[in-house]
């Protein structure tokens, strides 16, 4: 078992030379010397010399034990600066700048060359048959939990880009857990600085598994720290098992550059290998602790004091994740055809009012509208320059809740997580447009944009709103483009829903809209009209936008 385990650990390592007079010194005390005197001061100089130094690491003859060293020398300095390239790239809009993409390309190649090393030094601490001797089994089991750490960190800044994995990322993985369980090894706590914490190959492992089924794609940036943790903590309470379990594992493939899959569709549960991933246990426990909570925190409390803190809404999406396509509520349908898309709400109203930008819009609604002060937001009414772009989508499939849709790279689509998204039939003149906001969405290799997309109604309206409150003089701020939505789930007892900008904070208790076309939830069929909605409630705050709901119940305002 662990000479095949070895076997496979092995193959692919890169092809190592005897160092020559002027190659990188394999002394570690030569090393320190050489850290000693990097150009602290400049940044992306230390990182070049560092990339470069793993790299000419990596194709060097040296003991096991010695690479070992070498590397736990850089490894320190090597985190430090992946820690400000990390911050560089927080809040980037895709697709990357030049600046920021040479960046990401650049974190990557650091974790694969720290992963790839420390895979290097697993071999090479091992007999030839892949067995461990009994003095090196602390180091193999540091080198393991090292390396299984900078591949899962490779995955984790992939789903921070939104790019799909790596190649070769997932295999890699796999064959370092597998090595780790083969010669018993993949249990044993390590200290880490990485972590500031004990850790063990399996929970390096186990969180990059969790966290794929997780879905990482469907989580903004800003989330994405916060979700690395939370998994990691989680991790510990989930179990590998060799044998299908009774039920609610999911199927690893280890002979393949895969995981477990990000969303339903991509999951299955055949194959030569499988190594399956029992979560039922703290799914349970975690449905437990959230009830009915849906803001806050939320504390996990677990065997032997450990306990876990996250936000319930983060944890509730995370939770959302770990099920089967055969768990959906809407079945999914094959389709094919291609929708006419708009991203973001400017563009979307734009359409919406008839091709008319907003300041046109409230004109058109003349005594209608409300008051558009000298004190207004720029920004809030700015119009994007140019023609509002429409981009063209391949539907992948698709259910009653919305569609997963491709676009080609040639389209540029510039969109994040949270987004709003105009769908339509492509070619139509007069044409109505679907509401929808991007769940989740993924960079593909050849650059076209992958994404998840739950529709929110079929059918929208361009609308302005102002805040109001009181009767009589209105405490007014600036007057925002917004759209009426007609709910696909009328049950609820929403009448009327909105979209508006996220400039609008949760404390808002009524609007002012007004609309050039007529609509049920106005009561009267007019052609332009004011109506002053009470009791409006967020139903979801993503950031760039609210949605409220509100019963209906309105008056025409100033009545």
């Amino acid at each position: 078992m662990s000479n095949e385990a070895w076997r496979r650990l092995a193959e692919g390592l890169p092809e190592r030379h005897s160092s020559t007079q002027d190659a990188f010194p394999t002394d570690p005390r030569r090393v320190r010397e050489w850290v000693e005197a990097l150009p602290r001061a400049n940044q992306a100089a230390t990182l070049r010399q560092l990339a470069g130094a793993l790299q000419a690491l990596a194709h060097q003859k040296v003991d096991g034990a010695t690479r070992f060293q070498l590397l736990e020398v850089l490894r320190p300095v090597v985190l430090d600066g992946v820690a400000l390239l990390e911050r560089q790239l927080h809040g980037a809009t895709f697709p990357l700048v030049p600046a920021k993409a040479q960046a990401a390309d650049q974190l990557q190649a650091l974790h694969r060359l720290l992963a790839t090393g420390y895979r290097e030094a697993v071999a090479e601490l091992c007999g030839p048959g892949g067995g461990v001797p009994f003095l090196r089994r602390n180091l193999v089991t540091q080198a393991l939990e090292r390396a299984l750490y900078h591949a899962s960190r490779q995955l984790a800044l992939a789903y921070f880009l939104y790019r799909t994995p790596p190649a070769g990322a997932w295999l890699e993985l796999h064959v370092l857990n597998g090595f780790a369980r083969a010669v018993k090894l993949h249990q044993r706590p390590v200290d880490d600085i990485a972590l500031r914490r004990p850790a063990t190959a399996e929970s390096g492992y186990a969180q990059a598994v969790l966290l794929a089924l997780s879905n990482p794609y469907c989580f903004s940036q800003r989330e994405q720290a916060e979700l690395w943790q939370v998994t990691r903590d989680l991790a510990e309470h989930c179990s590998f098992h060799e044998r299908h379990p009774p039920e609610g594992a999911f199927a690893v493939p280890q002979d393949s550059d895969d995981g477990p899959g990000y969303i339903p569709e991509e999951r299955a549960d055949t194959g030569s290998r499988l190594l399956w991933f029992d979560l039922s246990a703290l799914a349970a426990q975690l449905d437990q602790a959230l009830g009915e909570q849906r803001h806050g925190e939320v504390l996990l409390r677990f065997p032997r004091g450990h306990a876990v803190l996250g936000q319930a809404e983060l944890l509730r999406r995370l939770r959302s994740g770990w099920g089967h396509a055969a768990a959906r509520h809407h079945q999914r349908l094959g389709a094919g055809h291609v929708l006419d898309t708009v991203v973001g709400l400017s563009g979307l109203h734009f359409f919406l009012a008839g091709n008319q930008d907003f300041d046109s819009f409230v004109r058109r609604l003349g005594d209608a509208a409300p008051r558009l002060g000298s004190d207004r937001a720029v920004w809030a009414v700015a119009e994007p320059t140019g023609r509002v772009p429409v981009a063209r989508a391949r539907v992948l499939d698709q259910s009653l809740g919305g569609y997963r849709l491709s676009w080609a790279a040639s389209e540029q689509v510039r969109a994040r997580v949270g987004e709003l998204v105009g769908l339509s039939l492509s070619g139509e003149d007069d044409r109505d447009w679907m509401v929808g906001v991007v769940r989740w969405l993924r960079y593909e290799n050849d650059g076209a944009v992958q994404a998840g997309i739950e529709l929110l109604a079929r059918r929208g309206s361009a609308v302005a709103v102002r805040t109001a409150e009181g009767h009589g003089p209105m405490a007014v701020r600036p007057t925002l483009r917004a759209v009426a939505l007609e709910p696909l789930d009328a049950d609820r007892g929403d009448r009327l829903r909105l979209l508006v900008p996220g400039v609008l904070d949760g404390n808002v208790r009524a609007l002012e809209v007004a609309r050039a076309e007529d609509d049920p939830a106005f009561d009267e069929d007019v052609e332009l009209k004011l109506r002053e909605v009470h009791q409006v409630r967020v139903l979801e705050h993503a950031g760039d936008y609210v949605l409220y709901g509100a019963d209906g119940g309105a008056g025409e305002a100033g009545a």
